[in-house]
């Protein structure tokens, strides 16, 4: 976790710990150039706020059922997974 906010703060800032952030001074859409920033900013919103739903109606529909992907011959109806600790995990393990 600690590597993944190192990697995140170089993609930010410059090697002199300055913010990289940048502004979009215009932005081309439908053949026009929106240079006010509040409609760049809502461009960018609808863009974004409509990309998850947008790839989720590209994902195919299949028929059947998700337990058609599950290579076992055990019918789990539930799992539940406990605390685990050094104590239990040193007794339920095969070296314990």
């Amino acid at each position: 976790m600690k590597h993944t906010w190192q990697l995140i703060n170089n993609v930010i800032h410059d090697n002199f710990g300055h913010s990289k952030s940048s502004s979009v001074d215009e932005l081309s859409c439908n053949s026009s150039i929106l240079t006010d920033p509040v409609n760049i900013a809502n461009k960018f919103n609808e863009y974004f706020t409509h990309t998850g739903p947008n790839l989720a109606a590209k994902i195919p529909q299949v028929s059947g059922s998700h337990l058609d992907y599950v290579k076992t011959n055990v019918k789990l109806e539930s799992a539940l997974c406990g605390d685990a600790n050094p104590r239990r995990l040193q007794r339920e393990s095969c070296c314990g």
